[in-house]
């Protein structure tokens, strides 16, 4: 499927929903978690350090299952090392968003 996440409807939802460093792009946030949560039962989602002086303070919010960071490495250009980026990993349950989020 290709298409906004907005608009994306199916008439059950997935074991594991994935969001993988896309969350910083839409103008709403606290709406895109909506949407996702609405989608899954367990949501993934990673984003980038240079997004967590925001996203961090909406994420710590979300009881988790688990969060962590991790770092990796982006070979581009034949195999050059140009960039280093850490990540945030958060996973959560659907059931789990307070309300405020949820």
């Amino acid at each position: 499927m290709h298409g906004r996440l907005e608009d994306a409807e199916f008439d059950h939802k997935f074991d594991v929903v994935l969001c993988s460093e896309m969350i910083c792009y839409p103008s709403d946030t606290i709406a895109t978690i909506r949407k996702l949560n609405s989608l899954g039962h367990f949501i993934l989602v990673t984003y980038t350090t240079y997004e967590s002086d925001r996203l961090d303070r909406i994420f710590s919010r979300i009881p988790s299952i688990y969060t962590d960071s991790c770092g990796y490495f982006g070979l581009f250009d034949s195999g050059r090392l140009v960039n280093w980026q850490r990540s945030r990993i958060v996973l959560w349950w659907s059931g789990a968003l307070p309300a405020e989020i949820g």
